[in-house]
């Protein structure tokens, strides 16, 4: 079963390469699979589609996960102002909850 999103998720890769949400949902398959592929995927979005802000959630929780918490706060400090500058309240929130959660257990 997982098998089949996986291939209909890379055929809308396939279908349509330069729309985010097909490389967002396929990065987030990834990530119960292949963290590393997840992580291609996800700074792929980074670079080729900053605009797009789930991308800093996932992409920062990743690093954090693999306990490179430089990288992990570059990347929600980076996503914070893409959402600021979008006025996305919502994701900054968000993102600023998470990151605030990482920063309070590094000192810990």
């Amino acid at each position: 079963m997982e098998n089949n999103r996986l291939l209909q998720l890379l055929h809308f890769l396939a279908e349509e390469p330069d729309e985010p949400f097909n490389i967002y949902a396929l990065a987030l398959e990834y990530l119960n699979i292949d963290v590393n592929q997840a992580q291609i995927y996800l700074e792929k979005l980074r670079t080729e589609h900053p605009e797009y802000v789930p991308t800093y959630y996932q992409l920062a929780k990743l690093y954090a996960d693999k306990e490179e918490i430089s990288q992990a706060k570059a990347v929600y400090e980076q996503g914070l102002q893409v959402a600021h500058n979008q006025n996305d309240t919502k994701a900054y929130h968000e993102l600023q909850k998470a990151y605030q959660q990482l920063l309070f257990e590094e000192e810990m």
